[in-house]
């Protein structure tokens, strides 16, 4: 029987991952499929905007669940199989299990092996696909790359946790500098060329802002400068 960590156990369930994302269904509904990176990250994408956002994400903040959870709910972006006779079959032939082996769960517990290894799969070729060296942009001797985290709320929003860890790299001298970033509610990922000059931009504008007067950097942020807010960022 295979191990779950062995490359062709692993090999198996991404395989059925992509078979069954229904590319067209994305994009018919505005998302990139023209590749397995694009299936992923619009999958996700779509679950996002589908269902897991506002109430949804608090209520299920863990994302593997939130994607067993979307599964269930049978979406049109990915064609599950259901049934437990069926998923005891594909677990059967990713585990390469007798008979026997196959048999000795109860079906509650098949299904939970089932969409945990999709779930867990699924968000390792996810990661991958976003931090790729897609995810970079350039701009005169700089490069900036973004790497998604998706670990940690905005102080400003209750259900953004598309945080980043940006990297500007000065290609002239080797210096870098790093920087947390948000994406939007509506592109959560910092994955085109864009989105990751807009972050840069934004990170020079506040440094810039950080250098001037008090007086200054109110009026440039539109905060009030008897503000005790404005006074403690």
């Amino acid at each position: 029987m295979l191990k779950t960590t062995s490359k062709e156990f692993k090999a198996k369930v991404k395989k059925y991952i992509l078979d069954n994302i229904d590319g067209k269904y994305l994009t018919e509904c505005g998302y990139p499929a023209s590749n397995n990176n694009e299936k992923i990250t619009s999958l996700f994408n779509c679950m996002c905007d589908e269902w897991w956002k506002g109430f949804e994400k608090q209520r299920t903040p863990n994302r593997q669940e939130a994607l067993k959870q979307y599964l269930l709910g049978l979406p049109s972006s990915f064609s599950v199989d259901f049934y437990y006779f069926d998923q005891r079959n594909i677990l059967k032939n990713w585990f390469e299990q007798t008979e026997e082996e196959s048999n000795k769960y109860e079906d509650n517990e098949v299904a939970d092996m089932f969409y945990y290894q999709i779930s867990l799969n699924f968000y390792q070729m996810y990661d991958k696909a976003i931090n790729s060296d897609d995810n970079k942009a350039t701009f005169k001797n700089f490069e900036i790359k973004a790497s998604y985290k998706g670990t940690k709320k905005a102080d400003w929003s209750s259900d953004n946790f598309n945080n980043h860890m940006v990297t500007v790299t000065n290609t002239e001298t080797g210096e870098k500098a790093r920087f947390e970033f948000w994406a939007s509610i509506v592109n959560p990922v910092l994955n085109k060329e864009y989105d990751i000059l807009n972050a840069f931009y934004c990170f020079v504008n506040d440094a810039v802002s950080g250098s001037e007067s008090f007086e200054n950097f109110c009026g440039e942020l539109g905060y009030d400068s008897d503000s005790r807010t404005a006074e403690k960022i």
